[in-house]
């Protein structure tokens, strides 16, 4: 960037004009993991809201 500006100029432009592609991982048919649903279920327990805080007070799994 500081020996040869222009190239990283002429890519940030070309980025802000939106003439760039989105990158993706080669054979991910899957979108992003960000953009997944969440999985594990929250299990029913006690809802407490004190102040700003919210807790959920669940029992330990047996085990």
């Amino acid at each position: 960037m500081l020996s040869l500006p222009a190239e990283p100029a002429q890519v940030l432009l070309r980025a802000a004009a939106v003439e760039g592609g989105r990158l993706v991982a080669h054979g991910s048919a899957q979108p992003p993991a960000h953009l997944r649903p969440f999985l594990p279920d929250v299990p029913e327990g006690l809802r407490e809201r004190t102040g700003g805080w919210a807790m959920l007070l669940v029992a330990a799994a047996p085990g």
